[in-house]
């Protein structure tokens, strides 16, 4: 194998371990969505919801790269 092969094997792996990275951590924070929303009453729910939009928001911006390899 040259380094080039090498390079893209690698890219592979990366991408695909993105990606599926992004695609769980995706689906697991809209489910918990509905929890959090639910008891927005209390402080630490509000401020739960809040880090579960950002944490999905800071995903989708991972999502390109995760395609492009």
């Amino acid at each position: 194998m040259n380094g080039t092969a090498v390079a893209e094997t690698m890219d592979f792996v990366f991408g695909t371990v993105e990606l599926a990275s992004v695609l769980v951590g995706l689906t697991l924070n809209v489910m918990t969505i509905p929890y959090f929303y639910r008891n927005r009453e209390q402080f630490s729910s509000l401020v739960y919801l809040l880090i579960v939009v950002t944490d999905i928001l800071s995903l989708l911006s991972c999502f390109p790269s995760a395609i492009s390899m």
